[in-house]
């Protein structure tokens, strides 16, 4: 495979079966990436080696499916220089490391970059609060699909200022630890986020600065749960 070399150990029927989806996944990754970036295909290739069975799978997938787009809408934030490259290793490594669908990884920096930067937020301090929301989600334990859909709408008020109606609604259902993360920050009862939300106290701002304020509690308890794949 083009230099590629993966090493699974394991017996199982399934372990056998990812490896030979991981394989064809690979395939693609190469005939894709033609057009991108030299170091957008190492990485997509590289993540194969950060994940096992299932998840590997499933990740390795993702990352084929839209090469071309997740480069785009980082590009839109850094341009195409050597920032890119940098910002792309950066995600990779955070959706490795917190089980989080590329995707909705890569989505959640271009949301927050493109609301924050003019404020002066740092490209650091987006990626950490990135990562806490990559940790909240696993934390929820929903599926890939549910935490897809809470991260689309939590997007989607993060692009409009305010996390409020159906937003906050997909948030608070699908991705629990998030929501309790923004209560916790603000010192409220976990029932009043609504009520916040409707008075439209819930801002971008706020939603960033909880994440940054409960990164330590989030990585407490990330590594006291069982990952399963």
């Amino acid at each position: 495979m083009s230099g590629v070399e993966i090493r699974v150990r394991s017996d199982s029927r399934q372990a056998r079966s990812d490896l030979r989806n991981l394989e064809k996944s690979v395939s693609n990754i190469e005939k894709t990436a033609a057009g991108v970036t030299t170091t957008f295909k190492r990485l997509a290739v590289g993540i194969a080696t950060a994940f096992t069975g299932t998840a590997l799978t499933k990740s390795i997938n993702n990352a084929t499916d839209s090469l071309t787009s997740l480069e785009n809408r980082i590009a839109l934030v850094t341009g195409r220089g050597a920032e890119l490259n940098v910002q792309l290793d950066a995600l990779f490594k955070i959706a490795k490391e917190t089980k989080s669908p590329i995707d909705a990884t890569v989505e959640t920096f271009n949301r927050f970059a493109r609301s924050l930067k003019a404020a002066g937020k740092t490209t650091a301090e987006i990626n950490q609060a990135v990562r806490s929301v990559g940790l909240a989600t696993t934390i929820s334990g929903g599926s890939a699909e549910s935490t897809r859909a809470a991260l689309f709408q939590l997007g989607q008020g993060l692009a409009s200022g305010q996390l409020r109606g159906q937003e906050l609604n997909s948030v608070l259902k699908q991705a629990p630890k998030l929501s309790r993360v923004i209560s916790d920050s603000l010192e409220v009862p976990f029932g009043s986020l609504r009520k916040l939300a409707e008075q439209g106290k819930i801002t971008t701002e706020v939603v960033f600065e909880a994440l940054i304020n409960q990164t330590e509690a989030l990585e407490g308890e990330f590594g006291n749960i069982e990952i399963t794949a």
